[in-house]
C-alpha cells in the first residue's frame, strides 16, 4: 500500500490536466514512498557519479589521451547523448512498463553492462566494443532518471510538487558530484575499472531500494505490453500532441532548453580557458555550484511569495547582471561569476519546468513527456557546447 494516495487529475475548464486536491495530505513532503524514492534517486546518481568519473579517466586520461577543449566536448557528448538513441523506445516503455520495474531492472542490467565494461579496462581493451557498453549503460541511465521523475506525482501531493523537485533532484546532483570525487580517487588508484566496480555496488543497492515499493505504487495508473515499433511512433505522436495542447508545459521545455544551452557554452568555454589551472577550475566549479544551490533552495521559498515564472524571471536578470559585472573583472573571477549567474538561471528553471510538466500533463502521457524533458535537457547542453567550440 502507498504512504499516501496519490493526488487523482482531472480536466479543468482550459483543457489541461489539474488534480483533485484533497485526495493526498496537504503539505506533507516526506511520505514514506517520497523517501524511498529520494533514497533511490540518490543512490543510483552516486552511482551515475563513479561511472562518469570512470567514462572520464578511460577517455580523458589513459596513455594517448589528448586534454583539448574538443576532448572536453566529445566526453560530454558521449555523457549525455546515448538516452537520444534509446529516447523514442524509452518515452513509449515508461508509460506501459510498471516503473518499479523500469527501476528495478533498468539498475539491474547497468550493472551487468557495466561489470563487462570493468572487466574489458581491466584487461586493457578500450576499444570499440568498450565504448558501445559505455553507451548502453548511459542509455539507461537516461530511463532510469524519467522514470523517477515521473513516479515523483505519486508520492507526494501536487501541493508539495516544487519542493519535492527542489529536493530530489538538487540533493541527486550533489550525490552525482560526491560520486565522481569517490570515483575519481578509486580510479585514480586503480584506473577506470576501480569506479566503474563501485558504480555497480551503488546501482545494485539503488535497484534493491525500489524493489521495496510496491507492484503499482509509482504508476502508469494502466500498465500495457511492451510496444512494437508502430505502437512506439503513434505513442511519440500522441505525446507530442498532448504537448502541443497543453502550452504551460511545452514552453517550459522551451525555456529549459534554452538555459541548458547557456550551461553547454559556459561549461565548454570555462574547460578551455581554465583546464589547465586546477585552482581556477575549482573556483568556477565552486561558485557555480553556490549558484545551482541557491536556485534550489531560493525557488521552493520564493513560490510561498511571488508566482514561480516571475521568481525565473529575476533569476535571469540577475544572471544577466552577474555576467555583465564578470567581464570586467580578471579569469577566473569573471567566469566565476557567469557560473554564478547561469547555475542560479539553470536550477531554477529546472524545478519549475519539473512542476509544471508534472502539474499539466495527463498521468498517460507522463512518461513520455519526461523523456523529451530529458532529451531536451541534454541535447541542448551538447549543442551549447558545440556552439561554444569553435569560439575557444
Amino acid at each position: 500500500m502507498r504512504g499516501d494516495a496519490p493526488a487523482s487529475r482531472r480536466t479543468d475548464s482550459s483543457g489541461e490536466a489539474a488534480y483533485d486536491r484533497g485526495v493526498t495530505s496537504a503539505g506533507v513532503l516526506w511520505t514514506p514512498g517520497f523517501k524511498r524514492l529520494l533514497a533511490a534517486r540518490l543512490t543510483s546518481q552516486a552511482g551515475d557519479g563513479a561511472f562518469t568519473a570512470g567514462v572520464a579517466f578511460l577517455v580523458l586520461l589513459s596513455p594517448g589521451s589528448q586534454q583539448t577543449p574538443a576532448a572536453y566536448a566529445g566526453v560530454l557528448a558521449l555523457l549525455l547523448l546515448p538516452f537520444c538513441l534509446v529516447g523514442p523506445f524509452a518515452a513509449s516503455v515508461i508509460d506501459r512498463w510498471r516503473r518499479r520495474r523500469v527501476l528495478v531492472t533498468g539498475q539491474l542490467v547497468r550493472c551487468g553492462v557495466a561489470a563487462v565494461v570493468a572487466v574489458l579496462a581491466l584487461v586493457g581493451d578500450s576499444g570499440p566494443w568498450t565504448y558501445a557498453l559505455v553507451l548502453v549503460a548511459l542509455g539507461v541511465n537516461r530511463l532510469v532518471l524519467a522514470a523517477l521523475s515521473a513516479a515523483v506525482p505519486h508520492v507526494v501531493g501536487p501541493d508539495r510538487f516544487v519542493d519535492a523537485n527542489a529536493v530530489g533532484p538538487t540533493s541527486g546532483s550533489v550525490t552525482t558530484g560526491i560520486g565522481i570525487g569517490v570515483g575519481g580517487a578509486v580510479a585514480a588508484v586503480t584506473q577506470t575499472a576501480g569506479a566503474v566496480v563501485v558504480a555497480v555496488v551503488l546501482w545494485a543497492v539503488a535497484a534493491l531500494v525500489a524493489r521495496g515499493f510496491g507492484r503499482d505504487e509509482l504508476g502508469p495508473d494502466h500498465p500495457r505490453p511492451t510496444p512494437s515499433l508502430r505502437a512506439t511512433a503513434r505513442d511519440l505522436a500522441a505525446v507530442a500532441r498532448h504537448l502541443r495542447e497543453r502550452r504551460r508545459a511545452s514552453a517550459a521545455l522551451a525555456r529549459l532548453g534554452a538555459a541548458r544551452l547557456l550551461v553547454g557554452a559556459l561549461t565548454i568555454a570555462t574547460l578551455a580557458v581554465t583546464g589547465t589551472a586546477g585552482t581556477d577550475a575549482a573556483v568556477v566549479a565552486l561558485t557555480g555550484g553556490v549558484g545551482f544551490g541557491l536556485g534550489a533552495v531560493g525557488t521552493p521559498v520564493a513560490s510561498r511569495f511571488v508566482r514561480t515564472g516571475a521568481w525565473v524571471a529575476g533569476c535571469l536578470a540577475a544572471a544577466a547582471v552577474l555576467v555583465l559585472v564578470g567581464t570586467t573583472l580578471p579569469v577566473p573571477w569573471s567566469w566565476a561569476l557567469a557560473a554564478l549567474g547561469v547555475g542560479l538561471l539553470a536550477q531554477s528553471t529546472k524545478i519549475w519546468t519539473d512542476t509544471l510538466v508534472q502539474r499539466h500533463v495527463d498521468e498517460p502521457f507522463l512518461g513520455r513527456a519526461f523523456t523529451v524533458y530529458d532529451l531536451v535537457y541534454n541535447a541542448s547542453f551538447v549543442v551549447g557546447t558545440l556552439v561554444a567550440l569553435p569560439w575557444v
